[in-house]
């Protein structure tokens, strides 16, 4: 691991935090007061999945996912929060917990500001817990029917608690794209790619999901997702993988 960051760069990353506080701070009370705009579209997902096993082997593993959304004509804000847990009687469970907002500000069809959190807490990667903050520049390259394609990039700030108690805080840049497919009626294909890179570490994450409708709004999800680390610490491995399927509630 590299040298933690001296005491001005910690400075400049808490600048950088108030700064996106103030934006989401004036946002939420702009919104209060425009009596004028049209009330926003509420959307959201609910996902269940689970096994368990007895016998020669006794394991659990539970993993839940809750996404909610809002569009305005302004704004357009995602929350999604993730959990992942498996007991396998050893002191190598996992429980992995996760936590994300974006928010955008439309400056055309298919352009907008971002501004991103993300909390993660997993400590079989080495970290108690990490947290990004970012702001940037969102473009959505393709915006059809079937295929949606949009990309984000802009600096930010991370902030890296280790499991021996070291805090470390860099700048970073993050970089995303997000595609979705409507492969069919009842069938949609999605990949969420994300990249954030520092002085202490490139994290590169993918998620690949294939979603299928079985009536109305419930739904069967395959998802596929890869972590990277380039440099973790305590020489912990590089990559991480979770495969799961799911039940999918939307409303």
């Amino acid at each position: 691991m590299k040298k933690l960051w001296k005491a001005d760069t910690v400075s400049s990353l808490t600048k950088l935090s108030f700064l996106l506080c103030l934006i989401l701070t004036v946002h939420l009370v702009g919104q209060a007061s425009a009596e004028t705009d049209a009330d926003g579209l509420w959307a959201g997902e609910i996902e269940l999945g689970g096994v368990a096993t007895s016998g020669n082997t006794k394991t659990k593993n539970f993993n839940t996912r809750l996404m909610v959304s809002n569009k305005s004509p302004k704004w357009d804000h995602k929350a999604v929060f993730t959990g992942f847990y498996t007991d396998g009687g050893s002191d190598d469970d996992t429980r992995i917990f996760t936590a994300s907002v974006n928010s955008g500000y439309k400056l055309s069809k298919s352009s907008y500001l971002v501004a991103a959190f993300k909390y993660e807490n997993d400590r079989l990667t080495g970290y108690d817990y990490r947290f990004n903050e970012s702001i940037g520049y969102g473009r959505k390259l393709i915006d059809g029917d079937r295929i949606k394609l949009k990309v984000e990039a802009g600096p930010g700030g991370r902030h890296s608690r280790l499991n021996n108690g070291d805090q470390i805080d860099e700048l970073i840049l993050r970089a995303a794209f997000d595609l979705r497919w409507k492969i069919s009626k009842t069938a949609t294909l999605t990949e969420n790619f994300l990249t954030v890179s520092g002085d202490e570490g490139t994290v590169v994450e993918s998620t690949t999901a294939l979603k299928s409708n079985i009536i109305g709004t419930l739904a069967m999800k395959f998802s596929f997702k890869v972590k990277w680390n380039s440099d973790p610490p305590n020489e912990v491995e590089n990559t991480d993988t979770i495969t799961s399927i799911t039940l999918v509630y939307g409303f």
